[in-house]
Protein backbone atom coordinates (compact mmCIF):
# COMPACT_ATOMS: atom_id res chain seq x y z
CA UNK A 1 0.00 0.00 0.00
CA UNK A 2 1.00 3.41 -0.61
CA UNK A 3 0.69 6.24 2.61
CA UNK A 4 0.57 9.70 1.64
CA UNK A 5 0.46 12.88 4.20
CA UNK A 6 0.84 15.70 1.79
CA UNK A 7 0.43 18.62 4.25
CA UNK A 8 3.39 16.65 6.58
CA UNK A 9 5.49 15.91 4.30
CA UNK A 10 5.74 12.34 4.45
CA UNK A 11 4.75 9.01 2.27
CA UNK A 12 5.23 5.82 3.25
CA UNK A 13 5.15 2.60 0.77
CA UNK A 14 4.87 -1.25 1.18
CA UNK A 15 5.96 -3.92 -1.23
CA UNK A 16 5.59 -7.70 -0.64
CA UNK A 17 6.10 -10.44 -3.09
CA UNK A 18 2.75 -12.32 -2.33
CA UNK A 19 3.68 -15.63 -4.74
CA UNK A 20 7.04 -17.43 -4.67
CA UNK A 21 10.40 -14.89 -3.98
CA UNK A 22 12.53 -13.08 -5.73
CA UNK A 23 16.29 -14.46 -5.70
CA UNK A 24 18.82 -12.22 -3.25
CA UNK A 25 15.76 -10.00 -2.04
CA UNK A 26 13.62 -9.54 0.67
CA UNK A 27 9.94 -10.64 0.41
CA UNK A 28 8.87 -7.57 2.62
CA UNK A 29 9.88 -4.10 2.63
CA UNK A 30 8.80 -0.27 3.48
CA UNK A 31 9.91 3.37 2.12
CA UNK A 32 9.77 6.29 3.90
CA UNK A 33 10.10 9.63 2.52
CA UNK A 34 9.90 12.10 5.70
CA UNK A 35 10.88 15.30 4.69
CA UNK A 36 14.12 14.99 2.81
CA UNK A 37 15.06 11.96 4.22
CA UNK A 38 14.67 8.42 2.72
CA UNK A 39 14.60 4.74 4.65
CA UNK A 40 14.20 1.74 3.15
CA UNK A 41 13.53 -1.08 5.58
CA UNK A 42 13.63 -4.51 5.44
CA UNK A 43 10.91 -6.14 7.71
CA UNK A 44 12.60 -9.53 7.20
CA UNK A 45 15.71 -8.78 8.08
CA UNK A 46 15.30 -6.10 10.42
CA UNK A 47 17.72 -3.45 8.64
CA UNK A 48 17.20 -0.23 7.45
CA UNK A 49 18.76 2.03 5.44
CA UNK A 50 19.01 6.03 5.19
CA UNK A 51 19.64 8.61 2.79
CA UNK A 52 19.44 12.62 2.96
CA UNK A 53 18.35 13.49 -0.72
CA UNK A 54 17.80 17.00 0.01
CA UNK A 55 14.48 16.68 -1.58
CA UNK A 56 10.84 14.74 -0.56
CA UNK A 57 7.77 13.77 -1.29
CA UNK A 58 6.54 15.60 -5.01
CA UNK A 59 3.21 17.90 -4.53
CA UNK A 60 -0.10 15.94 -5.93
CA UNK A 61 -0.25 15.81 -9.62
CA UNK A 62 3.05 17.23 -10.01
CA UNK A 63 3.83 14.98 -12.84
CA UNK A 64 0.87 16.15 -15.26
CA UNK A 65 1.84 19.88 -15.18
CA UNK A 66 1.13 20.72 -18.69
CA UNK A 67 -0.01 17.29 -19.57
CA UNK A 68 -2.05 16.29 -22.69
CA UNK A 69 -5.80 15.11 -22.97
CA UNK A 70 -6.12 12.01 -24.48
CA UNK A 71 -8.97 10.68 -26.38
CA UNK A 72 -10.87 8.46 -24.14
CA UNK A 73 -10.46 4.69 -24.52
CA UNK A 74 -10.97 1.47 -22.91
CA UNK A 75 -8.87 -0.63 -20.58
CA UNK A 76 -8.61 -4.15 -19.38
CA UNK A 77 -10.05 -4.71 -15.29
CA UNK A 78 -8.01 -7.44 -14.54
CA UNK A 79 -9.98 -7.48 -11.06
CA UNK A 80 -13.38 -7.75 -12.35
CA UNK A 81 -12.62 -9.06 -16.09
CA UNK A 82 -13.92 -6.28 -17.91
CA UNK A 83 -13.21 -3.29 -20.00
CA UNK A 84 -13.91 -0.11 -19.01
CA UNK A 85 -13.61 3.49 -20.43
CA UNK A 86 -11.36 5.58 -19.45
CA UNK A 87 -10.24 9.06 -19.61
CA UNK A 88 -6.35 9.54 -19.53
CA UNK A 89 -3.68 12.31 -19.64
CA UNK A 90 -0.41 11.75 -21.31
CA UNK A 91 2.85 14.02 -19.78
CA UNK A 92 6.50 13.11 -20.73
CA UNK A 93 8.20 14.79 -17.86
CA UNK A 94 11.55 12.95 -17.11
CA UNK A 95 10.18 9.98 -19.23
CA UNK A 96 6.74 9.14 -19.82
CA UNK A 97 3.94 9.46 -17.71
CA UNK A 98 0.23 8.02 -18.21
CA UNK A 99 -2.56 8.42 -15.58
CA UNK A 100 -5.97 6.77 -16.51
CA UNK A 101 -9.16 7.37 -14.27
CA UNK A 102 -12.27 5.71 -15.04
CA UNK A 103 -15.06 7.28 -16.87
CA UNK A 104 -17.66 6.54 -14.57
CA UNK A 105 -16.34 8.16 -11.49
CA UNK A 106 -12.81 9.49 -12.23
CA UNK A 107 -11.41 7.76 -9.72
CA UNK A 108 -7.96 6.79 -10.80
CA UNK A 109 -7.26 3.20 -12.44
CA UNK A 110 -3.89 2.92 -13.78
CA UNK A 111 -0.63 4.90 -13.58
CA UNK A 112 2.02 4.49 -16.05
CA UNK A 113 5.80 6.03 -14.88
CA UNK A 114 9.11 5.86 -15.30
CA UNK A 115 11.01 3.30 -13.06
CA UNK A 116 13.81 3.80 -10.74
CA UNK A 117 16.01 2.26 -13.64
CA UNK A 118 14.32 4.85 -16.33
CA UNK A 119 17.51 5.72 -17.91
CA UNK A 120 17.28 2.43 -19.33
CA UNK A 121 14.71 2.82 -20.92
CA UNK A 122 11.84 0.68 -18.06
CA UNK A 123 8.61 1.68 -16.92
CA UNK A 124 6.49 0.75 -14.21
CA UNK A 125 2.78 0.24 -14.74
CA UNK A 126 0.71 0.35 -11.40
CA UNK A 127 -3.08 -0.29 -11.27
CA UNK A 128 -4.73 1.49 -8.16
CA UNK A 129 -7.16 -0.55 -6.54
CA UNK A 130 -9.45 0.37 -3.68
CA UNK A 131 -8.74 3.84 -4.16
CA UNK A 132 -9.61 5.70 -0.67
CA UNK A 133 -8.88 9.27 0.27
CA UNK A 134 -9.99 8.44 3.76
CA UNK A 135 -7.62 9.50 7.13
CA UNK A 136 -4.32 7.11 7.67
CA UNK A 137 -3.53 5.98 10.77
CA UNK A 138 -0.70 8.66 11.23
CA UNK A 139 1.49 5.59 13.22
CA UNK A 140 1.63 4.21 9.72
CA UNK A 141 4.98 7.11 9.53
CA UNK A 142 6.39 6.13 12.51
CA UNK A 143 9.72 3.85 11.95
CA UNK A 144 11.12 0.84 13.33
CA UNK A 145 13.27 1.07 16.12
CA UNK A 146 16.36 -0.31 14.36
CA UNK A 147 16.17 2.74 11.74
CA UNK A 148 16.88 4.81 15.03
CA UNK A 149 19.91 2.82 15.77
CA UNK A 150 23.77 2.50 14.69
CA UNK A 151 23.23 -0.51 12.54
CA UNK A 152 21.44 1.62 9.84
CA UNK A 153 23.46 1.39 6.68
CA UNK A 154 23.73 5.55 5.13
CA UNK A 155 23.68 5.40 1.84
CA UNK A 156 25.98 7.37 0.40
CA UNK A 157 24.85 8.46 -3.11
CA UNK A 158 22.37 8.95 -5.63
CA UNK A 159 23.75 6.35 -7.43
CA UNK A 160 23.34 3.90 -4.08
CA UNK A 161 20.11 5.18 -3.69
CA UNK A 162 18.93 4.23 -7.82
CA UNK A 163 20.69 0.80 -7.27
CA UNK A 164 18.78 -0.27 -4.91
CA UNK A 165 15.56 1.26 -5.62
CA UNK A 166 15.19 -0.21 -8.69
CA UNK A 167 16.30 -3.98 -7.58
CA UNK A 168 13.67 -3.03 -4.47
CA UNK A 169 10.89 -1.44 -7.10
CA UNK A 170 11.08 -4.70 -9.07
CA UNK A 171 9.54 -6.66 -5.58
CA UNK A 172 6.77 -4.04 -5.60
CA UNK A 173 5.04 -4.54 -9.01
CA UNK A 174 5.97 -7.95 -9.83
CA UNK A 175 2.21 -9.58 -9.85
CA UNK A 176 3.61 -13.51 -9.63
CA UNK A 177 7.42 -13.45 -7.93
CA UNK A 178 9.76 -16.41 -9.21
Amino acid sequence: GIYYDFANNRIREDQACIKGSVPGYSSNISEWFIGTDWYIVDWVNKTCQHADFGFGPVIPGWFLVNATTMDPLFLYNRFNDTYEKMHWLRSSFFGVFEYYVRATDNLPFRLRMPGATSLAGMTLMTDLVNWTTTKVDMSAFNLPSYCNSSDVRHTASLADFRGTTARLKILGYIPECQ
